[in-house]
């Protein structure tokens, strides 16, 4: 049943004009996806293969220092739970996903993004316990990403301040959006963030803010959006980037919003 509900949805997807202004983002991949589950290869591979605009994957730093495609802090193989800081990299490969993958690296993260320039990859730096590791991890994430030349190919968020902050200094050009909610557009905007990124119930309280994130040519973006009533609010509001563990309910949303306005 899920494969036929997958193979509908694919279809409908791959039989719409057009592009819309909202970019959709898989949440950590297109999980509910056959095989898939939240930042696995399979999960960016079916965001790929459905055409979605875009995939967020989530990425941490093991107790030795190496990078690993994981939501955190804490990574759950079976009955075993262990923090990823304080587990070392090869006791986190060694603790298959739920489908059976083992955990990606973030270069094999960047390999499967490069194989489609249709969805682009949203990489969220996660906040770690101290500056210092933060340092070490987005210095880790930015050599990776410019050995494949990709590192304006991605766009980058995070809860972090320091970790945005170090971006935006290095990379000015690049798409950085700060996700924590607690930065007005002109306090982000003074920081040289390109945009904000921001849980709905933060802009549903705060919709002025909307405006003038665009007043200010910065980008506004909103998760985790999974009804549909949300999904209308994001799109009356013009919300930039919508977040989704649902992106075919999302672009459903949108062509339904099209056919009405026509």
């Amino acid at each position: 049943m899920k494969s036929l509900k997958y193979l509908i949805m694919l279809l409908l997807t791959l039989s719409l004009e057009g592009v819309s202004a909202q970019c959709i983002v898989a949440h950590r991949g297109f999980h509910s996806a056959d095989d898939a589950v939240q930042n696995s290869i399979a999960a960016l591979d079916a965001a790929q293969r459905a055409k979605i605009d875009a995939s967020e994957c989530d990425v941490n730093i093991s107790r030795d220092g190496k990078l690993i495609v994981a939501h955190g802090p804490e990574h759950r193989s079976g009955d075993s739970i262990v923090r990823i800081d304080q587990t070392t990299f090869d006791a986190l490969r060694a603790m298959p996903l739920a489908n059976g993958e083992t955990p990606p690296t973030f270069d094999e993260y960047l390999v499967q993004a490069s194989k489609s320039s249709d969805t682009k990859l949203i990489v969220e730096l996660k906040s770690q316990q101290n500056s210092e590791l933060e340092s070490t991890m987005t210095r880790l994430v930015l050599d990776e990403l410019a050995q494949r030349a990709m590192q304006h190919e991605v766009i980058y968020i995070s809860f972090s301040r320091h970790i945005c902050s170090m971006i935006a200094q290095e990379l000015p050009t690049a798409t950085v959006l700060y996700l924590n909610g607690d930065l007005t557009p002109d306090e982000a905007h003074a920081l040289a963030y390109s945009g904000i990124n921001y849980h709905i119930s933060v802009l549903r309280n705060n919709t002025s803010w909307i405006a003038r994130a665009h007043e200010l040519g910065m980008r506004v973006g909103v998760w985790t959006v999974n009804g549909r009533d949300d999904a209308v609010w994001c799109i009356e509001n013009d919300i930039d980037y919508i977040t989704s563990d649902d992106p075919m309910m999302i672009r459903d949303v949108i062509q339904a919003s099209k056919q009405t306005t026509n």
